[in-house]
C-alpha cells in the first residue's frame, strides 16, 4: 500500500502556476507526502508578469500559502543561486506534520 512521498523537489515550477491555482498545487504536494516528507526546493522571490508565466511571487504570499500547510524547517534567500538570479529566488525546506 503507498504510504506517500518521502521527498519533493521543486525548481522554480511553482512560478509557471497561475497565483490563482498555487492553492491547489500547495494541497496536492501535501496530498502527495507522507507524515515527516519533505517539500524542497526553490520559488522566485519577485513578482513578474500578471499575464504570463513566469509569475514569481513574494515571501509573504508564499508565507500565506505554504507555512500553514507545512513546518517550515528553512525559507531564506538562496546563496548559491547563479549570478542573474542572486537574490530573487528562496531556498526552501517544509516538512509534512503529523508524526
Amino acid at each position: 500500500m503507498f504510504s506517500g512521498y518521502g521527498l519533493v523537489v521543486q525548481q522554480t515550477f511553482f512560478s509557471s502556476i497561475p497565483r490563482g491555482c498555487r492553492k491547489d498545487y500547495a494541497c496536492r504536494i501535501d496530498a502527495l507526502l507522507r507524515p515527516g516528507g519533505k517539500f524542497v526546493g526553490l520559488f522566485f522571490n519577485p513578482p513578474f508578469s500578471e499575464e504570463y508565466p513566469p509569475f514569481g511571487g513574494l515571501y509573504g504570499k508564499y508565507k500565506e500559502l505554504v507555512f500553514r500547510l507545512f513546518n517550515v524547517k528553512y525559507f531564506a534567500l538562496c546563496h548559491g543561486s547563479i549570478n542573474p538570479r542572486q537574490g530573487r529566488e528562496f531556498f526552501f525546506v517544509l516538512e509534512k506534520s503529523g508524526i
